[in-house]
């Protein structure tokens, strides 16, 4: 019997045991004496100016590009046959002389990416989450994961969230045998301070005992993964299911967070949802300030958007990973940026997914950027584009109620817009839109065999 089928078996009590053993497990590597350090760090940048950090991160991006060239094979040959001087790459401009990185690249010579300044007994690996395809595994040293975690405690600790608060988390991780018929719908994390509330258990049928659970805590932060936590809060919204002022925090991450699903969550918990953006590689972050502008983490990653018609394709360059370091990788995401500065680095109007999620004309034209589509309407819970072999598109939705008709027809009339009327296009009602296995919501999805 596997460890996870274990795990189903045994009495709630017990899962909530695991969870917490294994939160335990997590905090030691997470948030030891590096994280605090790291923490500290980043911290005593927070007043800093735009211009001050991008100075400390193309000297961090010197002391890397140097690393790479004297100790990891695919660079060393790289600047050589490609006559590059390391020493030559001073800024964050500099690096265009270098080619982007594939994740494919790294998949098919993963040890050429490996420094032989450590041993591979000091490293730990981590996997990305492959939504649109395989995953990567990197090998990193465990010191790695905190600092990433440190980077984002100072944005949650920007907000206001402390470390002693407990929160209900919606995240997309199998915690609830997926057989279980009845409540409680969650398991319990003591060390990491966490509700946790099942991804695939949540229906009319189970949200009241959700909501029940939620407000008998008086939790004061939701930690969510989008998708999975619209539907709870279209159902509050539907059944009058307040929480009064309880919700001080609501952070997203793991997805986008879309205009129509933020103005959701605020209609129904009274608080904007703040958002971050990050990897497992750890080549970009963004961090949403306190009044809603999405900034790049400049002291984090050296972070390029390289442009491509009307949109960016997100490029980053980790300034932590020394042991498998990736120079200028393709995240294969993209945003939407309009090259203005905010107090403490350049602005993210909004991230627009995976460079994949598009839909494909005919002619051999990529539309993205689609996530607009669904900002206005008022009736709809979550959406996705289904693009099929023959071009055609259908658009698969979950009303709120009955009154979606107007919101299908500003949906159609705002694709005419971009795609203009080339495609056949059908609309299709659907209780549940089905998720990954991971429990994501892939936003767009096409069939189309391109070449």
């Amino acid at each position: 019997m596997t460890g996870m089928a274990l795990y189903n078996y045994s009495p709630v009590w017990v899962q909530n045991l695991l969870c917490s053993l294994e939160g335990y497990r997590i905090k030691i590597v997470r948030y030891g004496n590096v994280f605090r350090h790291a923490l500290k760090e980043y911290e005593s940048r927070n007043d800093w100016s735009y211009e001050r950090l991008c100075d400390f991160r193309d000297l961090q991006l010197r002391k890397l590009v140097r690393h790479c060239y004297d100790t990891v094979p695919y660079y060393h040959r790289l600047f050589n046959e490609g006559g590059i001087n390391p020493d030559g790459i001073k800024t964050l401009d500099d690096l265009k002389r270098l080619p982007i990185l594939t994740k494919e690249t790294v998949k098919r010579n993963p040890e050429a990416f490996l420094s032989s300044r450590y041993a591979s007994t000091s490293l730990v690996p981590i996997s990305t989450s492959g939504s649109t395809g395989s995953s990567l595994t990197l090998l990193v040293l465990p010191d790695n994961i905190a600092r990433q975690y440190a980077v984002w405690w100072r944005y949650r600790r920007r907000l206001g969230i402390g470390f002693d608060m407990w929160h209900d988390e919606f995240g997309s991780r199998t915690i609830v045998p997926p057989s279980q018929r009845r409540p409680p719908y969650w398991r319990i994390c003591r060390p990491l301070k966490q509700v946790m509330f099942s991804a695939f258990h949540g229906n009319a049928s189970s949200f009241p005992f959700y909501f029940d659970r939620i407000r008998k805590d008086g939790f004061q932060w939701f930690h969510a993964t989008p998708s999975v936590f619209i539907p709870f809060a279209s159902y509050c919204l539907e059944n009058g299911c307040s929480l009064g002022k309880q919700i001080r925090f609501i952070t997203t991450g793991a997805e986008n967070l879309y205009d129509h699903q933020k103005r959701m969550i605020c209609e129904a918990f009274g608080v904007s949802p703040k958002n971050h953006y990050g990897l497992t590689e750890a080549v970009a972050n963004f961090s949403e300030t306190p009044d809603g502008i999405m900034e790049v983490d400049e002291d984090f990653a050296a972070v390029e958007f390289v442009p491509e018609g009307d949109s960016f394709h997100i490029v980053g360059t980790s300034l932590i990973n020394y042991t498998m370091p990736l120079l200028r990788y393709a995240t294969a995401d993209i945003a939407q940026i309009s090259g203005k500065i905010g107090r403490r680095g350049r602005i993210v109007d909004r991230i627009d997914g995976r460079s994949g999620d598009a839909v494909f004309l005919p002619d051999g034209i990529r539309i993205g950027t689609l996530s607009a589509l669904f900002s206005t309407t008022d009736n709809i819970v979550e959406a996705q584009i289904y693009q099929a072999k023959d071009y055609s598109l259908e658009i698969r939705f979950v009303p709120k109620n009955e009154k979606y008709a107007p919101d299908l027809e500003r949906v159609r009339h705002l694709l005419a817009e971009r795609i203009g009327n080339t495609l056949a296009v059908r609309f299709r009602r659907m209780e549940k839109i089905p998720r990954t296995e991971r429990g994501k919501l892939r936003y767009i999805i096409s069939d189309v065999c391109r070449k």
